[in-house]
């Protein structure tokens, strides 16, 4: 990460923690604790742009869930993915499975990111991969792989597929401001969201996922607004998008929790 970079995520940093921390701190004990958050947050900003780690290839998924991604992601998602656009598939994950994801969830060493220090995400995150998660979890982390080694089947070595997925979970008003997953030097191609949210959550319930599929180009803003696909995260639903794509996670009315996995690059 260059000097400038860094300069700027310090100044920003610094910026936001002032705001957060308020006046009514001793000076010395304020000035310290916003050089402490500032520096976090530049960290933050350095592992976002760091090499990806090994990667395997997604190819290793077993035949009976390659076989159900076939039936459940059709030549058209994955056609829509690899055109640059967002694709949603309800049902991905049976009502079952889900519940039982999400109650392992519960287990999990959840903590805040270094990026909450200057606002910019209200989650608590925890990796997971198959081997070592709980086996409800463990299984879902293998059905997104295996949705990896669908979208790469049809150009071989296009895609590969990290051995950790990540669980995110917002308490009720928590959001993700506007960003994109893939960094300078992080190889990230596709981003996987499975959500592990409870049947009867609604749309009235918020907690949409926002991607801008203009976001490529410099579209004037009606273009954009008409291209912003709103996802709901209703439980057992995934949905995929090219992860250079800008989006956001809206606040919800209830806690929502989600399994993400980042597909990078076969080269990378």
């Amino acid at each position: 990460m260059s000097t400038f970079r860094d300069a700027r995520v310090l100044a920003v940093a610094r910026a936001a923690a002032s705001r957060r921390l308020g006046a009514d701190l001793p000076a010395d004990a304020r000035a310290r604790l916003v050089e402490e958050m500032a520096a976090a947050a530049v960290i933050a900003a350095r592992r976002e742009c760091a090499p990806p780690p090994p990667c395997a290839p997604p190819a290793y998924a077993s035949a009976p869930l390659r076989a159900r991604c076939a039936a459940l992601l059709p030549d058209a998602v994955v056609a829509r993915v690899r055109g640059g656009r967002a694709a949603v598939v309800d049902g991905f994950a049976p009502a079952a499975a889900v519940a039982a994801a999400r109650a392992a969830v519960e287990s999990l060493p959840l903590a805040k990111t270094l990026q909450a220090a200057v606002g910019a995400r209200d989650d608590a995150v925890a990796w997971v991969d198959e081997v070592s998660a709980p086996p409800a979890l463990a299984a879902c982390v293998a059905a997104l792989r295996a949705a990896g080694a669908r979208l790469d089947g049809a150009h071989p070595g296009w895609l590969a597929a990290p051995k950790r997925a990540m669980v995110a979970v917002y308490e009720p008003g928590g959001r993700y401001a506007r960003h994109r997953d893939r960094g300078p030097r992080n190889g990230r191609a596709v981003t996987a969201i499975l959500y592990l949210n409870p049947g009867d959550w609604t749309e009235g319930d918020g907690g949409c996922l926002v991607v801008d599929e203009t976001s490529r180009n410099a579209a004037p803003p009606a273009a954009r607004a008409a291209r912003a696909v709103a996802v709901a995260p209703l439980g057992g639903r995934l949905v995929l998008f090219p992860s250079d794509l800008e989006h956001e996670v809206r606040p919800a009315a209830r806690r929502r929790a989600a399994l993400t996995l980042w597909f990078t690059d076969g080269g990378a």
